[in-house]
């Protein structure tokens, strides 16, 4: 197995968004273990705003590049509504939504990853 510096997975990125309340208020996850993971930050910025202006980038760009995308993916996990009452809202089916979610998970993981996407795949083909 290969660790990529700057790497963020998939489901990483899912987890954020399924989080983004805690992200909101810089608090950690509800279900998270407690733990002691990194030293304080010098300049005032932990980990979690970090992580937060990342998927606030790439949920800014979705949103003007795909509006529906970003909608279900603002319906799921920005404002947490129930999945019957998103799909009233948006008046989509619910084929649609599901699709519109996972396409959106998949926009912001590549929006974030950018050129590290890139060498992971490169590896990836190379060690096969």
């Amino acid at each position: 197995m290969i660790r990529l510096e700057g790497y963020i997975s998939k489901k990483i990125v899912k987890r954020w968004l399924e989080d983004y309340a805690a992200l909101v208020v810089s608090d950690r996850p509800i279900d998270a273990i407690p733990s002691n993971s990194s030293p304080k930050a010098y300049d005032g910025v932990s980990g979690g705003q970090i992580n937060k202006i990342m998927v606030d980038q790439a949920l800014e760009q979705l949103r003007q590049q795909k509006p529906l995308t970003y909608r279900c993916a603002q319906a799921r996990w920005i404002l947490q509504l129930r999945t019957d009452e998103a799909l009233q809202r948006l008046k989509v089916t619910k084929t649609e939504y599901i699709k519109s979610c996972t396409a959106a998970v998949d926009y912001i993981y590549k929006s974030i990853n950018g050129k590290a996407l890139g060498v992971k795949m490169l590896v990836e083909l190379i060690i096969k």
